[in-house]
């Protein structure tokens, strides 16, 4: 394929979740993205994710990754499930609404690309 038609499909998907998800979300840039993929898997496997781990897992400067979730949790995207005796081990997963619209961005996401 084509690598300019990759980046104008890759576009595309960029602005269709943005519309899906919101100014919120666009606005928090790569970070709050990965951090909302890494949130999805977990929510669909039913398993529960530290914000340490999950900074750690994807190399976000803790500060970077706490001003992120708090946007998130702000926004009603993401609620909180618990806290440890710090916030390195706040848990936290997506709204049942958010993880709809991360389906819906999934789907359209695959269905759009085809990178073969």
């Amino acid at each position: 394929m084509n690598p300019i038609k990759i980046a104008e499909q890759l576009v595309s998907v960029r602005k269709h979740r943005n519309e899906v998800l919101g100014p919120e979300v666009a606005a928090l840039g790569e970070y709050g993205w990965i951090i909302l993929l890494e949130l999805f898997v977990y929510y669909k496997a039913d398993k529960e994710l530290s914000l340490s781990r999950l900074f750690a897992n994807n190399d976000i400067p803790k500060s970077t990754g706490m001003r992120t979730i708090k946007c998130l949790l702000d926004c009603g995207i993401l609620k909180e499930k618990f806290m440890f005796e710090n916030e390195d081990n706040l848990s936290v997963e997506l709204s049942s609404e958010a993880a709809s619209k991360m389906n819906v961005v999934l789907r359209v996401a695959l269905q759009s690309t085809s990178f073969t």
